[in-house]
């Protein structure tokens, strides 16, 4: 089971959690497009939807998953004092 997103091995989603803890700005940033995928549009996503996202994916269990986040782990976003709507 991980602890936190911000221990979680994952150092993309560590990085994204770093730098909204220094400035809450980038919450609103959009990710970057995906290089070379041209077939379909994908939704626009924040950092902050992205954070949120893992984490409630993270959160699963199911058959083959080596680890998730415990339940009583508050939501990233909580922890980075975003709102569920930032």
């Amino acid at each position: 089971m991980v602890g936190s997103l911000g221990k979680s091995k994952n150092t993309g989603i560590q990085l994204r959690i770093e730098k909204i803890a220094k400035n809450q700005a980038f919450a609103h940033e959009l990710l970057a497009p995906i290089a070379g995928l041209t077939t379909f549009q994908l939704p626009k996503l924040s950092e902050a939807d992205c954070i949120d996202f893992i984490d409630k994916t993270g959160r699963i269990l199911r058959p083959g998953k080596r680890r998730m986040i415990g339940a009583h782990e508050p939501p990233a976003l909580r922890k980075l004092r975003l709102g569920m709507r930032h």
